[in-house]
């Protein structure tokens, strides 16, 4: 996990994932691509210097007749803990089907591209985030309150881009 994590060397500073694999299994009925990510958030608290925070995050999106069908995060850690290979791929197919599955990414690294919403993978993982960062800034806005601290001008926001730590492509056995 920790080289993972690394993207100090050169050869690795233009890969966008630094885990993946490919597997044929019976656990899908369309093609399901699950992302291990690594989020940051900025803690803008009142009258004091940002603080950063991250997590981890498994999210995943199936895709049918080339429609993005985003999947609920409970199903694709289910499916990453629990998909099993039952066939056997190819090297040089593994390699092709990472290809076509990593181009739907575009440029990973500008974080604008998140806001596109030409890119349903990266617009789908902006929303996801967003929606991620509201639900915690909600969470810590109740604790707040409830420990009369301040609450105006207390956000959260999620830092573009996050790290794609991991990309697992499950690949419905036919």
């Amino acid at each position: 996990m920790e080289d993972a994590l690394k993207k100090s060397s050169v050869e690795h500073s233009n890969k966008i994932v630094s885990r993946c694999g490919v597997i044929c299994t019976k656990d899908v009925k369309a093609n399901t691509n699950l992302l291990l990510l690594r989020v940051r958030y900025l803690f803008q608290t009142p009258d004091k210097p940002p603080l950063l925070s991250e997590e981890i995050m498994i999210t995943g999106y199936s895709l049918n007749n080339n429609e993005i069908y985003w999947i609920e995060k409970e199903e694709a850690l289910q499916l990453l803990t629990s998909a099993q290979p039952h066939a056997n791929i190819p090297l040089d197919e593994k390699k092709e089907i990472f290809k076509k599955t990593i181009q739907n990414f575009g440029d990973w690294k500008k974080d604008k591209i998140f806001e596109d919403k030409e890119n349903p993978v990266n617009s789908g993982i902006y929303e996801i985030l967003m929606n991620r960062a509201k639900e915690l800034e909600d969470s810590h806005k109740k604790i707040r309150k409830a420990v009369f601290m301040r609450i105006k001008d207390f956000s959260i926001k999620p830092q573009f881009p996050p790290d794609l730590i991991g990309l697992l492509i499950l690949k419905p056995l036919e």
